[in-house]
């Protein structure tokens, strides 16, 4: 549902999103492609730790980002600091 509200909002640009669960992916993937191709979102699939290197590979270039949202990305984790650390390096190279 985050996905679809942030396009709403997002007057130009992109919007990337991250999801585990492959039968979401599919399905994030089977709705965009009901928009025009400028804006579709970025669907990208898997784990938030594995994000660095799927956004380099989707993107190939140093990608910045206006802002980063989530839901449940630390509470569903053992590891949410770590996952803590990462969307702080990311935001980093938001600014």
């Amino acid at each position: 549902l985050l996905t679809w509200e942030v396009l709403r909002r997002v007057p130009e640009g992109g919007v990337w999103a991250l999801e585990p669960q492959p039968t979401l992916v599919r399905t994030l993937e089977e709705q965009a492609a009901q928009l025009d191709e400028l804006r579709r979102p970025i669907v990208l699939s898997g784990e938030i730790e594995a994000l660095p290197e799927l956004l380099a590979r989707a993107n190939g270039a140093d990608l910045r980002f206006d802002a980063i949202i989530g839901r449940n990305v630390l509470s569903r984790s053992d590891t949410w600091a770590a996952r803590l650390g990462l969307l702080c390096d990311l935001a980093d190279r938001a600014s």
